[in-house]
């Protein structure tokens, strides 16, 4: 009688476990494959703003696959407006720990091959509007149109 006991016991600790295993290892899945919201806009060549979870941390990639979040990451989050053509791609950012309202930055992608370009040769970086006009006028880029990136579109800037 005893031994019928044991084994009750020992096979519903054995059932507890597996379910609660189960239930872990549904937990750990659903944070990791649910809920998690990305969008991915291509702008030019293998360029495009992708965010995960919050659209306000989108970032600026540089990806072979113009339907799939990440890649490169030339600008890290807080990109909130873009302007770009065949040649230039202008990006603004909100920098989290910074003290400039606005980091400028300029991706040169005249001479872009996903084999041969180097982000750290193509992509300037500037904390004042006056450094980034500079480089503007010296690299010729033409005057695009920078467009804020919001829930509802596309507000222009400048």
């Amino acid at each position: 009688m005893a031994l019928q006991r044991s084994l009750k016991i020992r096979a519903i600790m054995k059932n507890f476990q597996l379910t609660v295993l189960l239930i872990g290892t549904t937990v750990l899945l659903a944070g990791c494959f649910l809920n998690r919201p990305e969008a991915v806009q291509h702008l030019v060549k293998d360029f495009s703003l992708s965010w995960q979870n919050d659209p306000e941390l989108q970032a600026l990639y540089v990806n072979r696959d113009h339907n799939e979040h990440g890649g490169l990451k030339l600008v890290d989050k807080k990109v909130f407006a873009v302007g770009y053509d065949e040649d230039f791609i202008i990006a603004l950012q909100q920098p989290q720990t910074s003290t400039f309202d606005t980091v400028y930055h300029i991706v040169d992608i005249r001479e872009y091959s996903i084999r041969f370009w180097s982000p750290s040769e193509h992509l300037y970086s500037f904390q004042t509007k006056q450094e980034f006009q500079k480089k503007k006028l010296e690299l010729g880029v033409s005057d695009l149109e920078v467009k804020a990136i919001v829930a509802d579109g596309e507000v222009s800037i400048f």
